[in-house]
């Protein structure tokens, strides 16, 4: 209910990631971000998962295009690292992992004025 809400009200954002774009991703990505993010200017963006999901019991390296697009906008980036995640939704099996306990850490901000380059 709290993601159709906040889809409704224009807080949670979903894109088909298999979308090709003529600028390439990382440009569309700050488009993106920048249009949708104009109606809300004193809020953050997170952006979960990022990465692709997986059915392996690791995770993936992540993928850079949010990453790049929040440095070249020069908004702070948080790292958000969570376990057992995979057990709250089973995809191969459709099971729900209801009472699952997901531990989760967020890192300070990392200010992209503070690095060289994304």
């Amino acid at each position: 209910v709290s993601a159709l809400w906040g889809w409704l009200k224009g807080w949670l954002w979903l894109f088909d990631r298999r979308v090709k774009h003529a600028e390439g991703a990382v440009k569309w990505m700050e488009s993106f971000i920048k249009a949708s993010h104009k109606d809300y200017p004193n809020k953050g963006v997170v952006l979960y998962p990022e990465g692709t999901r997986t059915l392996l019991p690791q995770g993936l390296p992540p993928r850079p295009g949010g990453l790049a697009a929040a440095y070249n906008l020069g908004w702070p980036v948080q790292v958000i690292i969570s376990t057992n995640k995979e057990h709250v939704l089973g995809e191969r099996n459709l099971e729900l992992g209801c009472g699952t306990r997901v531990n989760s850490c967020v890192s300070a901000p990392l200010w992209p004025k503070d690095y060289p380059t994304a």
